[in-house]
């Protein structure tokens, strides 16, 4: 008996009970009890029945890591289908609904009685009668990716770009299919195979599943702070692509794999994990985070009057053979190459091109040969145009020809071409659009010749003009592309012309304003000024400096345009820049080059450390080329971070504040409004927060001490009734350097309690006392009366 039958029964004796007591009619009592029924027995069906997508993570999980026998109820025959046999065993079970409702309430009756859940896949509510005791999960079309195998399909022929999270496979023809395809499928897709149906008997299909249920696994997500991520790889795999959540097969009889993540333009934390008998069973979550658009960009050649590498210290060693530098309308200055016209980038460029690469520049072709080499690298390398179209050639190997990306004549275009290493694929773009893909016949290798521009080994000169070309040493994705196409500048027809009213304007708004300036300063020279008496000589940053170097919280570098260049430093100049900059202060005269090679490079060779040395300095003074007033010189045997007045230091100035308030060589009149100006720029957050070396530490450590012995020292000396407000923020700067300082702790509770706020003076000793708690494992036992300083507060 189902849930509304036994519902029904109870209807009719509470009906005729309820009218013999109460005396009421008959037909207003029914339709009370019918609205109680339908409510209640609604309520239940939405407990029983639940979407995939309003499951729970952990429910999804389950039902993503397992295989189940799929029956359409379509094509097979109920009395053939042996349920009973079947069902009574631990496989598990998923349907696809019958057309015929008869037909799918037998299946359901029989079903219940062995078992009380079910996927059934399709639209909700096309079921009906569905018996109270089983639970349904309801599973769209849009979660289920579904591969029909054929007996002739080879796993090279399984596509793996499904984003869907469920995995649905359709065998034709039963003795076909093996488990040692079904695992390569699974591999392939890196997700489960879910629902494994077939046309024919289910008898072996039935074993096959039991065989993938107990088949070990690695499972976990890829995600970024967005979401889940698709299109992952895992280095070593078989399968192309994994969509966000994955799983994998695994034989234990074989090493356990080591988990890479790789997908262009990210990087990962972690970046590996070694699956091991005891974390095997453990969810991996891997986190993964867009790399800097500079990341790995090796070469940056610009071409106009002057032909250079914007990434290399000296770009004299650029030979340049006939190649003229023009006026174009749309880029300015540009390079044209014509009558044999090439650039040779120098013995530095060996080493150009090694596994993954990008390449972007903007050309304009003038003539179309056979073939124009737009890049040249011996014989292995050659990014040209053929016939009008871009090209890769391996000489002796194979001319990969994208007949779909055709270059126009005297048109500014922009091109790339990037080659995957793991893929072993090219894709080719025009105009930040990708417009083709090829995969290699042969893997690609490095050459040890120079890299040409507009040339190759086989003399096929490019005829037009460039503006620029850049080399990554990775894999740009289809977003980067499209980022470093920018669009094409619109020309200006009258260009020329308004350049010189622009200038003729400027030249003489500037004698104006020279004239203005001379003159008000003579004039103000001619008045007397007192000299001020133990004004601060400290310069706050107020946004008139051409550059900043801000140093508390994480480390920010911001040039003479306002953008942030820190995050353009590798991880090792990064370190070079902290180095040398804290031996820079305090009149401190730099760092030798025994001592830096000590910290960066511990154990390397004299020769060894020379050279990364020296490309290290070399790559960080060109970043810091954009800064004005900071420059990273070598000054009486030592490597020293000179920064110039017109670069704002919050570090420097902070130093200066500390030093003048530790001797009391300042104003006093001026106290209280120039405190708080230390106070804001130490209170945004610690020095270097998110650096953390054993070089580093005695600097942290020093400094912090000296902000908190001098919070401490000033606190001391203020008085509560008019300085609270100051005790108050001296209080919470001290506890952005010592988090469980008593002193502080002290200062903030006599402040709120002389403000009345006793019941939030509780709260923060509340607060100390459980930090103090988890950190030493032990309770604080001072009590909240003994610590603070009892005082006849007036109101």
């Amino acid at each position: 008996m189902t849930h509304w039958q036994l519902l029904k029964n109870v209807e009719h004796v509470f009906i005729n009970v309820k009218c013999n007591q109460l005396g009421f009619r008959r037909e207003y009592l029914k339709n009370i009890w019918s609205f109680i029924l339908t409510f209640i027995f609604g309520f239940c069906v939405c407990q029983a029945q639940k979407d995939y997508g309003s499951l729970s993570k952990e429910e999804k999980k389950e039902i993503r890591l397992r295989s189940h026998l799929l029956i359409d109820l379509n094509s097979v025959l109920l009395d053939s289908l042996p349920i009973a046999q079947r069902i009574s065993n631990t496989t598990p079970w998923a349907i696809i609904p019958s057309s015929k409702k008869n037909k799918n309430v037998r299946f359901l009756h029989e079903y219940s009685k062995y078992q009380n859940k079910l996927i059934v896949l399709g639209t909700r509510n096309i079921l009906e009668n569905i018996p109270s005791e089983l639970s349904v999960v309801w599973v769209n079309d849009r979660d289920v990716e579904t591969l029909n195998i054929e007996e002739e399909q080879t796993l090279s022929e399984v596509d793996s770009n499904g984003v869907q999270e469920l995995l649905r496979v359709y065998v034709k023809n039963k003795d076909s299919l093996g488990i040692d395809k079904l695992l390569n499928v699974w591999l392939k897709k890196g997700k489960t195979p879910n629902f494994i149906e077939t046309a024919g008997a289910i008898g072996h299909i039935n074993s096959l599943v039991d065989s993938l249920n107990r088949q070990p696994k690695i499972y976990g997500v890829v995600h970024n702070e967005l979401g889940e991520l698709h299109g992952v790889s895992f280095k070593g795999y078989l399968q192309n692509h994994v969509q966000g959540n994955f799983s994998l097969p695994i034989d234990e009889s074989q090493t356990l794999p080591a988990l890479i993540p790789y997908k262009s333009g990210y990087y990962f934390s972690p970046d590996i994990i070694y699956t091991t008998p005891e974390n095997r069973n453990n969810p991996k979550d891997f986190m993964a985070f867009p790399l800097n658009p500079e990341y790995a960009l090796t070469h940056d050649y610009v071409f106009g009057t002057q032909i250079r590498n914007k990434l290399a210290f000296d770009s004299s060693k650029l030979i340049s053979n006939n190649v003229v530098a023009k006026k174009d309308s749309v880029f300015g200055d540009v390079s044209y190459f014509s009558n044999g016209a090439f650039i040779d980038t120098g013995i530095t460029s060996k080493s150009a091109l090694k596994s993954n690469f990008s390449i972007c520049a903007w050309i304009k072709p003038t003539q179309l040969d056979p073939n124009n080499s737009i890049l040249g690298k011996g014989d292995n390398f050659v990014f040209k145009l053929h016939q009008g179209f871009l090209t890769f050639t391996m000489a002796g190997i194979k001319d990969y020809v994208s007949t779909s990306s055709p270059i126009p004549l005297n048109e500014w275009s922009h091109i790339a071409l990037v080659y995957s290493k793991i893929e072993s694929m090219l894709y080719f773009y025009v105009n930040g659009k990708k417009t083709d893909s090829m995969r290699l016949i042969s893997n690609y290798k490095n050459s040890d010749f120079h890299l040409m521009i507009g040339s190759n080994l086989w003399e096929e000169f490019f005829v037009g003009y460039m503006k620029e070309v850049k080399i990554w040493e990775r894999e740009l994705n289809d977003k980067e592309v499209k980022q470093q196409f920018i669009g094409i500048p619109k020309a200006s027809k009258d260009f020329s012309a308004l350049m010189w009213w622009l200038i003729v304007v400027f030249l003489i708004a500037a004698v104006f304003f020279i004239f203005l300036y001379n003159f008000k300063k003579n004039k103000d020279s001619l008045i007397p000024r007192k000299k001020p008496v133990n004004t601060l000589n400290v310069a706050i940053h107020n946004g008139s400096s051409d550059s900043a170097i801000l140093c508390f919280g994480p480390l920010r570098i911001m040039d003479s345009k306002g953008v942030e260049i820190a995050k353009k430093l590798t991880p090792l100049q990064k370190k070079m820049f902290i180095i040398v900059f804290l031996h820079s202060q305090n009149g401190q005269k730099g760092i030798s080059t025994k001592e830096l090679t000590g910290i960066l490079w511990p154990g390397k060779s004299i020769a060894q450390a020379k050279n990364t040395r020296s490309t290290t300095i070399q790559n960080l003074r060109l970043i810091l080329s954009s800064c004005k007033g900071v420059e990273l010189i070598f000054k009486d045997k030592c490597w020293f971070m000179d920064v110039g007045a017109n670069c704002f230091s919050n570090y420097a100035v902070s130093e200066e504040y500390l030093t003048m308030y530790k001797n009391e060589e300042y104003d006093h009149t001026d106290f209280e409004k120039d405190l708080p100006k230390l106070l804001s720029i130490i209170s945004s957050g610690r020095l270097l927060a998110n650096e953390s070396y054993p070089w580093l530490d005695p600097f942290i450590e020093k400094f912090s001490n000296r902000v908190v012995e001098l919070c401490i020292q000033i606190g001391e000396k203020l008085e509560i009734e008019s300085q609270n407000e100051l005790i108050f923020d001296l209080a919470n700067v001290i506890c952005i350097y010592d988090d469980l300082n008593e002193h502080a702790l002290k200062m903030k509770l006599n402040v709120l309690i002389y403000q009345g706020k006793l019941s939030l003076a509780n709260h923060v000793y509340d607060n100390f006392a459980k930090l103090y708690e988890q950190l030493y494992k032990e309770k604080y036992e001072v009590s909240f009366e003994k610590i603070i300083v009892l005082k006849d507060y007036q109101s």
